[in-house]
């Protein structure tokens, strides 16, 4: 087993570098294998290591943002996330183990099927590799949220949080959630495929969920102490590793191979389209996904009803088809709305974060692009939307409602969870319910011609008006002002589109 855990070593590596040349060919306009001059090799250098300096000057910013973050929460609310930080190992947990059973964790492209269909290695040498490679990547991930945290924590709360401690940590975390989720994928591709193999997932979450409360709430403390006590903690920790890691040698000798090849189709279909955003291809995303949908099969049904409730359940379907879009969607109402609340309603202003939010919902409108994605699909289709009773405002409505519902829970749990008990709670969370309602808006003014020319108006047009008078009633410290200025601003595009 180990001379084939070598060999396919050997064979992943080769590819690997050549992947890599492909994908630094992108960045670099420059081919790592065929320009080999030295002219070549010194221009390749020069941008490598402009790139690396890049990127650690930005891992130091990261750092000093998030010290000013933690700074700004205040030591209550710094203590409250120290004990609920249980819960977030927990959730990626759970999150890893639903990716890793609905679909094979064995991902292999069409290369990949035809040398493991005509391979003699064995499967556990090619899995071990695998779990290897993730284990490696997650686990520096792992190690630099650690370290992340645990400046941050120590920021506030002083000597009762140690950097290393939380740092290793985070670590053992990560290499533990890779091979427990890899072992109940591994699970459920060797028993039958009749067999309802849930039963016995669930069995292993519950176990894993549970060590992991037991060793993590001993006494209600978690081992973070600057002299990094309680190492039963750690010694437990690895202890689950090696056993996750010796029982999923053991479930890997009776994967169905054929089994992994059928679940592995359209992840071979679009496996080529992954690199094509490097060379500016557009759509390859789309294409990607309607791939993905189209080889799922029917698996819930909801009453199309009639009239209004047809548009609502077609958008609630469309989401749950393509789930995808839930994460999207989660993440924008977790970070956009409640990054503009925070930024009107604190005390002090801060440049860098305002730079940052104005990036995200800029640069990154992923999530209210899926809220109003179905929107955005009835008018593209202008013979089909010319024939509906609605108007645009209404057609928006409905069709942003399943989603927008999604966005806000996610930004009013932040809000609550931010603001607390201040005075300044209320119109917080009234700015949020709002400023959705205004990024859901925005999104829907690119249909809409500007002043009847023939040119469009855009989200990011929108959007930048938005940021801009955000930012001059901050610099003036009139908050509520600027709440005033949402609520006009959102009525103002919702006429927009009622008008169009």
């Amino acid at each position: 087993m180990f001379h084939d855990f070598i060999q396919y070593a050997q064979l992943r590596i080769r590819l690997f570098y050549r992947a890599l040349s492909r994908t630094l060919a992108g960045f670099l306009f420059s081919d790592l294998r065929e320009d080999r001059d030295a002219g070549s090799r010194l221009y390749q250098a020069y941008v490598l290591v402009f790139l690396a300096i890049t990127l650690v000057l930005l891992w130091f910013s990261l750092l000093s943002l998030t010290r000013i973050a933690f700074l700004a929460l205040g030591q209550p609310l710094a203590q409250l996330l120290l004990n609920c930080l249980p819960l977030l190992p927990a959730g990626f947990f759970l999150l890893a183990s639903l990716a890793k059973t609905l679909s094979s964790p064995w991902k292999l492209s069409q290369p990949d099927t035809a040398y493991v269909a005509a391979s003699p290695l064995a499967t556990v040498s090619i899995i071990l590799w695998h779990v290897l490679v993730q284990v490696l990547l997650l686990g520096v991930m792992g190690a630099l949220l650690g370290y992340l945290l645990g400046t941050g924590f120590s920021s506030i709360l002083g000597e009762a949080v140690a950097v290393g401690a939380m740092t290793a940590l985070a670590t053992l975390l990560a290499t533990g959630i890779v091979i427990w989720s890899w072992l109940l994928g591994a699970v459920r591709l060797a028993l039958p495929q009749r067999r309802k193999w849930w039963y016995l997932c669930g069995v292993f979450t519950g176990l894993f969920l549970l060590l992991l409360i037991v060793v993590l709430l001993v006494n209600g403390q978690l081992p973070l102490g600057p002299s990094l006590p309680q190492p039963a903690t750690y010694g437990a920790l690895c202890t689950i590793c090696l056993l996750g890691l010796i029982l999923l040698s053991k479930a890997a000798t009776r994967i169905d191979v054929i089994r992994v090849i059928n679940e592995n189709t359209v992840y071979a279909e679009t496996q080529s389209l992954r690199l094509a955003p490097l060379y500016l291809l557009e759509g390859s995303g789309e294409i990607r996904r309607q791939k993905r949908v189209q080889h799922r099969g029917p698996w819930i049904a909801i009453p199309i009803g009639s009239g209004s409730a047809a548009f609502l359940s077609r958008s609630a379907l469309s989401h749950l088809r393509q789930f995808e879009s839930l994460p999207h969607i989660l993440f924008w109402g977790a970070t956009a709305p409640p990054l503009a609340a925070i930024l009107v309603f604190s005390p002090g202003f801060f440049p860098a974060f305002w730079l940052l939010w104005g990036l995200l919902v800029l640069l990154l409108p992923s999530g209210v692009r899926e809220i109003t994605r179905t929107y955005r699909d009835d008018c593209s289709n202008t013979l089909m939307k010319n024939q509906l009773p609605f108007n645009n405002l209404k057609l928006l409505a409905l069709h942003a409602l399943p989603g927008l519902v999604l966005a806000v829970i996610a930004s009013l749990t932040c809000v609550l969870l931010v603001f607390g008990t201040t005075t300044s709670l209320l119109f917080a969370t009234l700015f949020c319910l709002i400023a959705n309602g205004v990024f859901v808006l925005c999104s829907g003014v690119d249909t809409l011609p500007f002043f009847n020319t023939a040119r469009k108006l855009s989200y990011e047009m929108a959007v930048l008006v938005f940021i801009a008078a955000l930012l001059f009633f901050t610099l003036l410290k009139l908050p509520l002002l600027a709440l005033g200025f949402t609520l006009a601003y959102a009525a103002a595009l919702a006429f927009l589109i009622w008008r169009s």
